[in-house]
């Protein structure tokens, strides 16, 4: 089974200047090799990316003495990387999928990362071995033992991490299940479970720290309009293209103090979605979740000029919520965490009601008129009592796929579907924002 983990690195002074010279390297040698691409291909050539590194080997060090200094896999993987950037864009416009071709990487506006060979690391208990550099300690000790198969060093704000993929042995990763099916339902709020237990908040970093990333952006914009004053650019004009702003070390130390902030906004939001599956994943042995269109609920609502939207401001605060909390990345690592500890995942169909139905085994009684300001109603029909979000993840616990409703008797409850789809199975973009907020 193949894992990755992240390790932070406690470097020197003389390390990280080595880090920071290494990630140079790779952003130079990626765009030097994207501009040779871009040419050949433009004089009717078909550019390769073991050729572009026949290329650039020999002339690198003639024509980039600096280059010696940092070792080869810094400037050799970058051509690699580029080859796969081809291929994905290729691959995605023969999909009909949105495609973006690959494109210059600008010092400051990309992210700085290089890349180890795995015969050129040796990793300890507490610390690793970099070529040119040599032992470096680790704030951290591997969760996991293996082979290791590649790795990086990356930087976030002044933090270096090392991330690096590993072949581990699966019973390492083998939990041990107490109950066999659970259904998980997905709100801005909480995150609800369909056993009773308490409801599981999300820590929505971005909304705690926004007021103290407003107040900084707001002084990092004072002073790079004072800096325009010094070169005489008027007020609220862009730099002249090409012109590249001097930084003080007031201004300097502002940016790094946001970039902290922006990390530590990601930490926040990623450990508890991480704390959160893995758990999941650990003790159930089946888990249902909604399969949650993200993008169509987080798509703008300005409209356009002739046609504008509806609540706009509120609707952008909503998809800055949803964002906050992480519904895709929650999804994404329920995915590949029920492959490692052997969980049956099950995505529900978007269009489900789970809210709308009562969750009272036997009746089946579905609530059309349920709107999304109600967190409790009544059942008409059995008298129950419903918690919205608790109600929902039940019936996520109890759902059957469609492919297998018409082989296997279900409730009346199981069939039905979402009223908003017309008749070509197209929802509207109205009914398809609600159902996902149910």
């Amino acid at each position: 089974m193949l894992i990755a983990q992240r390790l932070e690195l406690d470097p020197i002074v003389t390390d990280r200047r080595y880090f920071a010279q290494a990630c140079g390297c790779d952003r130079f040698t990626w765009n030097w090799a994207l501009a040779e691409w871009n040419r050949q291909y433009e004089a009717g050539q078909k550019p390769s990316a073991m050729a572009l590194k026949k290329q650039f080997n020999a002339i690198k060090y003639r024509d980039y003495p600096w280059i010696e200094a940092i070792h080869r896999d810094a400037h050799a993987q970058p051509f690699a990387n580029l080859a796969k950037a081809w291929s994905r864009f290729f691959a995605d416009i023969k999909a009909g999928k949105p495609a973006h071709a690959p494109v210059f990487k600008k010092k400051g506006k990309c992210r700085d990362s290089f890349y180890v060979a795995n015969d050129k690391l040796t990793l300890g208990e507490h610390r690793v071995r970099l070529p040119k550099i040599g032992w470096i300690k680790l704030k951290e000790a591997p969760r996991y033992g293996g082979k290791i198969l590649g790795a990086s060093v990356s930087r976030e704000a002044d933090r270096w991490f090392l991330s690096f993929q590993i072949d581990v042995e699966l019973s390492m990763l083998i939990g041990k299940p107490r109950r066999e099916k659970l259904g998980v339902d997905l709100n801005t709020g909480s995150i609800d479970l369909s056993d009773g237990s308490p409801p599981l908040p999300p820590p929505k970093p971005l909304k705690q720290f926004s007021q103290r990333m407003a107040h900084l952006q707001r002084k990092a914009s004072h002073k790079l309009e004072c800096a325009k004053a010094d070169v005489g650019i008027a007020k609220n004009k862009p730099w002249p293209k090409g012109h590249r702003p001097k930084q003080s070390n007031n201004l300097r130390k502002l940016n790094l103090k946001i970039a902290r902030l922006h990390a530590r906004i990601s930490h926040v939001r990623t450990d508890f979605l991480h704390k959160t599956t893995t758990r999941l994943c650990r003790e159930n042995q089946a888990i249902t979740v909604e399969d949650l269109n993200v993008q169509g609920m987080t798509a703008s609502a300005t409209g356009t000029i002739e046609q504008p939207g509806r609540r706009v401001k509120q609707k952008s605060g909503l998809n800055r919520s949803v964002l906050d909390v992480g519904f895709g990345e929650f999804r994404r690592q329920l995915q590949y965490k029920s492959q490692w500890y052997g969980v049956e995942l099950t995505m529900a169909d978007r269009f489900y009601p789970s809210s709308q139905l009562c969750s009272t085994p036997g009746c089946d009684y579905r609530n059309k008129g349920l709107k999304l300001g109600v967190s409790e109603w009544t059942c008409p029909q059995c008298g129950t009592v419903h918690s919205r979000d608790l109600n929902a993840a039940i019936n996520l616990e109890n759902y059957v796929p469609r492919a297998t409703r018409e082989v296997k008797p279900v409730s009346a409850k199981a069939d039905m579907i979402c009223a908003s789809q017309d008749e070509s199975g197209q929802e509207s973009n109205r009914a398809h924002f609600r159902v996902h907020l149910e």
